[in-house]
């Protein structure tokens, strides 16, 4: 089973740290946040069947918890990004960071989580495979700071 991807509200740190690494991306939105369990829970429900190896490190009983700081995914990359796209249109953006120290992802609403996804096979292969990924998912994005 692979690792563990992390996924916290998108915030100024991050694009502070993403400026400083020159790296493309989109402009942050002062609304994002953290999403509570049941949304999370609507938002499987919403993007419809998964694969079998899709994890969510959640208690889906306590559907009134917000977690604190993150929560974790692990599984399929299109059927996360899937999920959490459609939690953008409530939350806001979100970051999903790998624990591998794999390429880290900004979900918002204007993404295509298969093209997404794509890309980011694609530029894990490939040397500065941060600057790629983001060169062609965000480099016609609007920069923040």
């Amino acid at each position: 089973m692979a690792n563990w991807d992390y996924v916290f509200p998108l915030n100024r740190e991050t694009i502070e740290w993403l400026d400083g690494e020159g790296l493309s991306h989109p402009q942050l939105m002062p609304t994002n946040r953290m999403p509570s369990t049941r949304e999370i829970k609507d938002a499987v429900s919403t993007v419809g069947e998964l694969p079998d190896d899709l994890q969510i490190d959640l208690d889906f009983d306590n559907v009134d918890h917000v977690p604190e700081g993150c929560f974790k995914m692990r599984g399929n990359v299109v059927a996360e990004l899937r999920i959490l796209r459609q939690l953008a249109d409530s939350c806001g953006q979100l970051w999903m960071y790998p624990d591998t120290g794999e390429i880290a992802i900004i979900v918002d609403v204007t993404i295509d989580p298969d093209v997404v996804a794509s890309v980011w096979h694609d530029a894990s292969d490939r040397d500065h495979d941060w600057h790629y990924f983001y060169r062609h998912v965000y480099a016609t994005e609007q920069r923040s700071g």
